[in-house]
C-alpha cells in the first residue's frame, strides 16, 4: 500500500546534515510515510551516507538524475516529486530538523479538514542566535478556502 505522506528532500553535498534529518524520523507520531532523498550529483559523502541510511529503513529511498550531474534544487525536487507514492507531499531540506510528532500532527490536520494544503511556519536556529520564525508576518489561522489562502499569500508576498 502507498504511504500517506511522501517527504521530498533534495540533497547536494549534504552529508553533514543527513544523519540529523534521519534521526528525527522515529519520533513522528506515525510511520506511514516515505522519504525520497534526491541526490543532485553530490561530490561529498552524500551518496554513501544515503546508502547507509536507506539500507536500515525501508521507508527511505534515493533518486538521482540519470546523468549523475548537478541540476539545481528545483529540478532535483521535481525529480523526486515524479517518484512519490504518498497521498500528501511534504517538501523539506536536508538541513531541516522535524519537530517530534510533526508528520503525525500535519497528517491528522489534513485529514480532519479534508485539506489539500496544510501550511505551517518553521523556526530558524543558529548557534549564537535566538530562534526566529521563518515567516515573521502573522498568517491566518484556521481553515481557509484556496482562493482566500492564495490571496493572502500574494498580498503578504
Amino acid at each position: 500500500p502507498s504511504p500517506s505522506v511522501s517527504i521530498v528532500v533534495p540533497a547536494y553535498n549534504a552529508a553533514a546534515h543527513l544523519e540529523g534529518f534521519a534521526a528525527r524520523l522515529d519520533d513522528q507520531g506515525c510511520t506511514d510515510f516515505e522519504v525520497l532523498f534526491a541526490d543532485d550529483g553530490s561530490t561529498d559523502e552524500t551518496s554513501r551516507v544515503l546508502a547507509r541510511l536507506c539500507a536500515g529503513d525501508s521507508r527511505l529511498r534515493v533518486v538521482r538524475h540519470q546523468d549523475g550531474g548537478n541540476h539545481g534544487v528545483a529540478a532535483t525536487r521535481n525529480l523526486a516529486l515524479a517518484a512519490v507514492t504518498g497521498e500528501y507531499v511534504w517538501c523539506a531540506d536536508a538541513d531541516d530538523r522535524l519537530r517530534p510528532g510533526a508528520i503525525g500532527r500535519l497528517l491528522a490536520a489534513a485529514r480532519e479538514h479534508t485539506a489539500d494544503v496544510v501550511a505551517f511556519n518553521a523556526v530558524e536556529t543558529g548557534a549564537d542566535l535566538p530562534d526566529q520564525p521563518v515567516y515573521r508576518q502573522a498568517k491566518a489561522g484556521g481553515v481557509l478556502s484556496g482562493e482566500v489562502w492564495l490571496t493572502q499569500c500574494v498580498r503578504q508576498k
